[in-house]
């Protein structure tokens, strides 16, 4: 592909800037303006007000994910997991959670069950 450039001469005016691509020395640089925060935002961040329990934490590892995939899992859409604990890797669908461990059907008829401290990572095989 080809480009035809232009070589005509500019007018200057003054109600717009004019770009010059043949002029390559010439860079006009803008100093950084200094930004100015006001009083009331600095003294509402540093008030003993501020609750840090309001942002929600999760509670163990790949909470998120564990939530999405029992989920999937009540919608008829199971999702074979590999879940990592400590250096063992279960591999079956998770199915049920509750405030301490996570149950994991291994097949039809074996099933485990993995506190969820013990949890290092969920890597999805399959949906």
């Amino acid at each position: 592909m080809f480009i035809n450039t232009v070589n005509s001469e500019i007018d200057d005016t003054n109600d717009q800037k004019i770009f010059d691509s043949r002029n390559k020395n010439h860079i006009e640089v803008k100093p950084r303006e200094e930004v100015k925060v006001p009083e009331e935002i600095i003294e509402y961040s540093s008030e003993d007000n501020f609750a840090q329990e309001s942002i929600s934490r999760p509670k163990y590892i790949e909470e998120r994910k564990i939530k999405n995939i029992i989920e999937m899992y009540n919608r008829n859409r199971p999702v074979l997991c590999n879940v990592v604990v400590g250096k063992e890797e279960i591999v079956g669908i998770p199915y049920k959670l509750d405030e301490e461990y996570l149950y994991i059907k291994l097949s039809e008829d074996s099933f485990d069950q993995v506190k969820l401290e013990a949890i290092t990572d969920v890597i999805i095989i399959r949906f």
